[in-house]
C-alpha cells in the first residue's frame, strides 16, 4: 500500500469516524515460509457521524484475503469490494 499522495491532515479537516472499532482480537500462526493473521472485529456504525452512507474500508499491504464475515457468516465474494490496494 504505496501512497504516492501523501499530505497534511490538520485538526480543521478532522471528521467524526463513520464507524467505531469496540474490540480486536488477533490470532497469529507463525511460520517459517508464511504468517497467517486472523482477526476479529467489532464494529458499529457511528451514531455521531454525519458520514451515514459511508463503507467500512479496511487497509492491507502485501495481504491475502481468505476469509470475509459477518455475525460467523461468509459473505460471498460479490458482497464486498476488494481492491489492489
Amino acid at each position: 500500500m504505496q501512497n504516492t499522495n501523501l499530505h497534511t491532515l490538520y485538526l480543521k479537516d478532522y471528521q467524526v469516524p463513520a464507524f467505531l472499532i469496540h474490540s480486536v482480537e488477533l490470532h497469529f500462526i507463525l511460520d517459517a515460509e508464511k504468517t497467517r493473521v486472523s482477526s476479529k472485529l467489532t464494529v458499529q456504525r457511528n451514531p455521531g457521524s454525519q458520514q451515514s452512507g459511508d463503507n467500512l474500508t479496511l487497509s492491507g499491504e502485501n495481504l491475502t484475503l481468505i476469509r470475509v464475515a459477518i455475525d460467523e457468516q461468509e459473505l460471498s465474494q460479490d458482497a464486498y469490494q476488494q481492491t489492489p490496494d
